[in-house]
């Protein structure tokens, strides 16, 4: 089996849409492919046949059942400094910037005040 052919305990969803005709029949019809339509008496039954005939083109190899992974469209911003010469100079300004609030929370503490970023007031 290749791998654009869904398993055969797999099901694959697909969007019909189902019109009522004048004559008091409905058509089901497949989205994206209107030469793939049923009509019927009831919507159910039109519905039935055009799953057949879905089933008819999926067995002929005439419709394969496509895999289209989703993407988190922040994972392609992960990574963006690993080429640029002043990355590592960033990362050492982000530490020097952290040890200086910590240095500056350490003297508040022991003082009883609070630093410059601490926004409660101390009576």
């Amino acid at each position: 089996m290749n791998d654009n052919t869904p398993s055969a305990n797999s099901a694959v969803s697909c969007l019909v849409q189902v019109s009522p005709e004048p004559a008091g029949q409905f058509t089901a019809q497949l989205l994206g492919l209107p030469e793939l339509r049923a009509t019927a008496t009831t919507r159910e039954e039109a519905v039935e046949q055009l799953r057949w005939l879905l089933r008819e083109q999926v067995h002929a190899g005439l419709l394969l059942s496509v895999e289209i992974p989703r993407e988190n469209p922040l994972m392609s911003m992960f990574g963006f400094g690993k080429d640029d010469p002043d990355f590592e100079g960033y990362l050492e300004e982000i530490r020097r910037f952290r040890e200086e609030m910590d240095r500056q929370g350490e003297q508040g503490s022991e003082t009883g005040e609070c630093s410059d970023i601490c926004s409660t007031p101390t009576t």
